[in-house]
């Protein structure tokens, strides 16, 4: 059995759910063996025979897109125990804060929080050059040659003040 192989049906390299990280071949076998226990009960199968018997919901052959829940859906076609799960994206908004703990890492294989607003990772942000994330300026401690402490472009490290001095000096 190699490292990608799911423990409980031995498929090697499933698709995984992103929030949390379950097996996509178990979740939909799991949601077929529901599916037909739920139509030998005689429980709903479609929105329009759900709401015939007065029912807040009905079975499907499909799990969650989600969380890979057992084929349950809402009139609405939404699954209801996803509606009170929360993510930690939308738990660090509803706490109003800035970065969340993620569960899988990011495209470039950090584990860091992300912004609850830009979804940017943490590591990535800090790793990026300024240009690519369109920061025009940077602030530098260390004077320039004609003795500024101030801004200086990201693009060519130009002291602005520098610059400000050498246009007004070209115009006159």
């Amino acid at each position: 059995m190699s490292n990608n192989t799911c423990p409980k049906c031995n498929t090697e390299n499933p698709a995984r759910y992103h929030s949390n990280d379950g097996c996509k071949v178990c979740a939909r076998r799991a949601a077929l063996v529901f599916y037909y226990q739920a139509v030998a009960m005689g429980l709903p199968t479609t929105p329009g025979r759900a709401r015939l018997l007065k029912s807040k919901t009905y079975v499907t052959k499909n799990p969650c897109g989600r969380f890979g829940h057992v084929g349950i859906k809402s009139i609405g076609g939404k699954c209801p125990k996803c509606k009170r799960s929360e993510t930690s994206r939308q738990k660090a908004l509803r706490l109003g804060h800035t970065w969340y703990k993620v569960s899988l890492p990011c495209k470039n294989g950090h584990m860091a929080f992300k912004n609850v607003y830009s979804g940017a990772c943490s590591e990535c942000v800090n790793t990026t050059p300024r240009e690519k994330l369109g920061i025009k300026k940077r602030i530098e401690t260390v004077k320039c040659k004609r003795g500024h402490s101030g801004p200086r472009y990201v693009s060519n490290g130009a002291c602005i003040q520098c610059v400000r001095e050498y246009d007004a000096a070209r115009r006159k």
